[in-house]
């Protein structure tokens, strides 16, 4: 299937058929009381400001790519990753160079 705009990548009639729809994340708070005010009234809807852009988003995509590239299927996958973030968890971590510095320095 080709998709030449965003709203026919996902084909919501196909989702439908095998009931796999589900409502979006940044919706799923909002009653459907709420969000028929919101149509008939013409207001606002708050979206809260989310950072997808973030050091922990660039670390994640870099492990899952890692990750693809080193095993097959999605268990091996999903396991490789855990057991990444479980070895970091284990390993102390510093706030900033100088703290970095004195762990050093106390070895």
């Amino acid at each position: 299937m080709q998709a030449d705009s965003y709203f026919t990548l996902v084909d919501l009639e196909e989702l439908q058929r095998i009931n796999k729809l589900t409502e979006p994340p940044l919706l799923m708070d909002v009653s459907d009381q709420e969000l028929l005010e919101i149509i008939e009234e013409d207001k606002q809807l708050t979206i809260p400001k989310i950072s997808n852009n973030t050091r922990a988003v660039e670390r994640c995509v870099r492990l899952v790519t890692e990750a693809s590239s080193s095993v097959i299927g999605y268990e091996n996958r999903q396991g490789y990753i855990l057991s990444v973030l479980k070895s970091r968890n284990l390993i102390p971590s510093t706030e900033n160079k100088k703290a970095f510095l004195d762990c050093l320095l106390e070895s």
